[in-house]
């Protein structure tokens, strides 16, 4: 067996949800809530920050909230 092909049965062996593992992942459901009941990107980046010491931009957040999440909500 050559190089690529070990490095891609190995690659093959990595669980699909460990590739992409968001640090906003584990708070999905209570930052949702909050866009729900309206909040700003700004507003919602702040209380990440204040309430669950994670800095990230609006710009990120917004990204996730509308790409990365609606994908996951859509294959469901």
């Amino acid at each position: 067996m050559n190089l690529v092909d070990q490095l891609l049965s190995q690659i093959e062996a990595i669980p699909d949800d460990s590739l992409r593992r968001s640090k906003l992942d584990p708070y999905q459901n209570e930052i949702l809530f909050l866009r729900q009941h309206h909040l700003s990107y700004r507003a919602i980046a702040i209380w990440l920050n204040v309430h669950k010491s994670i800095n990230i931009s609006t710009s990120q957040l917004a990204h996730c909230i509308k790409y990365r999440w609606k994908k996951t909500q859509n294959g469901l």
